[in-house]
């Protein structure tokens, strides 16, 4: 699960297990920390809008199997239900 949010709203809380990659760094920064553009990556930030856009940049770069999950509080509930 990647968090697109700025580092300051990821500190102040996240999902469980999530890593941020901030949406400005994630074209840059996506290959180094997930490599496979086979691997199910689920994305979000607070409203849904800037997941939206990332999804959409992965796609771009070759990942295939790229969700977005919408808001923060989705993806907790997601979370919290497995």
């Amino acid at each position: 699960m990647i968090d697109v949010r700025t580092p300051e709203e990821f500190r102040e809380g996240h999902v469980r297990d999530a890593i941020n990659i901030p949406l400005g760094q994630v074209v840059d920064d996506i290959a180094k920390q997930v490599p496979d553009r086979e691997r199910v990556l689920l994305l979000h930030c607070l409203s849904g809008g800037r997941s939206g856009i990332a999804t959409q940049q992965l796609r771009r770069l070759g990942y295939t199997r790229v969700f977005n999950l919408g808001s923060l509080s989705r993806a907790q509930s997601i979370v919290e239900a497995r």
